[in-house]
């Protein structure tokens, strides 16, 4: 079992970026909306630039301003650290100014909507950071339990209720999600009594993603629980293809009443609706019609209507596209006209080698037209993407390669090959 260390903040050298020059945004594209970005600076003046960063990136949150981004890194070899990086605006673009260090391995992250409070899912624990103290570079760890006393509870997705009374965390590794109490947490110095309970999932749950009006969450699971009684679709992932046989049931949307999860969790499930195989990540339209998965084993990304999976309705698939190989993250572009999903190849020959992102028409892709418009070149093993408030930047965490890419969202189709 990991111990997670107490926090140490030292100034960091300012990482190397590479610049890369492409074409502006073809004719007709939408204008990206009014951003803090451009008050602050860091509005990249190309389409995209690269960022280097001393560890395996995973996520990417960028503070409401945009003048600091939070990347939840694990170490790359003996020399490297394993914590949160904290990025700073300067000279126009991101640099790593402080970095957090924490042990175990930090992966998924949310920031209260009130911007005072980081959550790190960290393995066995949850971590608590206070951000202004953190961008000033001091002690900043306001506390962490583990989610699953005495046991690695495999905490890899986080996310913190619209009103920011509740915190969610995906426990991968024990096959539930775990309900903290926020209030309570800060109350009682961040211990595990803040927990109010656990929402029971299928394996490996992962995705935590609110409906537009915050009643439900909707969470995906890599592979159904026998009491739902799927029939078997999938092979085993990382077997070869050509002679595995089709053994699994399929992975599942977990659709969770958010009222009921923080009095009754282990009863807040109301609907599962199966979704491909090895279902990893979610990401909805900007109107909040429809979810977007990645199904990893499955090689394509799903579109599913939001209403239809609330309702348990087991035709809410609308969309199956073929993408790359082994697919994770995924992200619709600010103007909804650009579904930008990342093929991670994470356990195929040659995975290596640098990955791409395949961009979609989600619109071709929910009415039979053609939805593939092209791809773009990533770095090693494209893990998550996010985006800022304002929808003026997205951020693309290259695992493999140390590095985040910092795209200009109104440029994203003058990338596009």
């Amino acid at each position: 079992m990991a111990t997670l260390r107490r926090i140490a903040l030292s100034t960091a050298a300012a990482a190397l970026t590479a610049a890369l020059f492409v074409p502006g945004p073809r004719a007709g594209a939408a204008a990206p909306s009014p951003s803090a970005a451009a008050a602050s600076g860091c509005k990249p003046s190309v389409a995209a630039y690269e960022l280097a960063l001393p560890g395996h990136p995973f996520s990417v949150i960028p503070t409401a301003d945009e003048r600091h981004v939070f990347v939840s890194l694990s170490s790359s070899n003996p020399r490297s650290r394993t914590g949160v990086g904290v990025l700073e605006c300067s000279a126009g673009r991101y640099r790593l100014k402080q970095f957090i260090t924490l042990e175990s391995q930090p992966s998924g992250m949310a920031l209260t909507h009130d911007g005072k409070l980081l959550l790190v899912a960290d393995e066995d624990f949850t971590a608590f950071v206070d951000v202004q103290r953190a961008i000033a570079g001091q002690d900043a760890l306001l506390g962490y339990f583990q989610d699953v006393e005495g046991d690695d509870a495999g905490a890899v997705y986080v996310n913190v209720s619209p009103d920011d009374r509740f915190a969610f965390v995906s426990d991968e590794n024990v096959a539930t999600i775990s309900v903290i109490d926020l209030a309570r947490a800060r109350a009682n110095g961040y211990k595990r009594a803040a927990i109010v309970g656990t929402i029971p999932t299928g394996r490996a749950p992962i995705a935590l993603t609110f409906t537009a009006d915050g009643r439900y969450l909707l969470t995906t699971s890599q592979r159904a629980q026998p009491a739902d009684n799927f029939p078997a679709a999938c092979k085993p992932e990382g077997q070869n293809p050509a002679t595995a046989a089709v053994t699994n049931p399929p992975g599942e949307i977990i659709v969770v009443d958010v009222a009921k999860a923080t009095t009754d969790p282990a009863h807040a499930a109301v609907a599962r609706v199966p979704a491909g195989c090895s279902p990893v990540r979610m990401a909805l339209s900007p109107d909040g019609a429809t979810a977007w998965v990645t199904a990893r084993n499955s090689n394509a990304v799903l579109g599913f209507s939001v209403a239809k999976l609330i309702a348990g309705d087991q035709t809410a698939q609308v969309a199956n596209v073929e993408v790359g190989v082994a697919p994770v993250p995924v992200i619709v572009s600010p103007d909804g006209a650009l579904l930008l999903v990342g093929n991670s190849n994470r356990f195929g020959l040659g995975a290596a080698g640098n990955q791409s992102l395949t961009v979609l028409d989600p619109h071709a892709a929910t009415t039979g037209g053609t939805a593939k418009l092209g791809q773009i070149t990533v770095g090693k093993f494209p893990r998550e993407l996010s985006r800022t408030r304002s929808g003026s930047m997205v951020f693309l965490a290259n695992w493999d390669s140390n590095s985040v890419t910092v795209f200009d969202a109104a440029r994203l189709r003058g990338l596009v090959h």
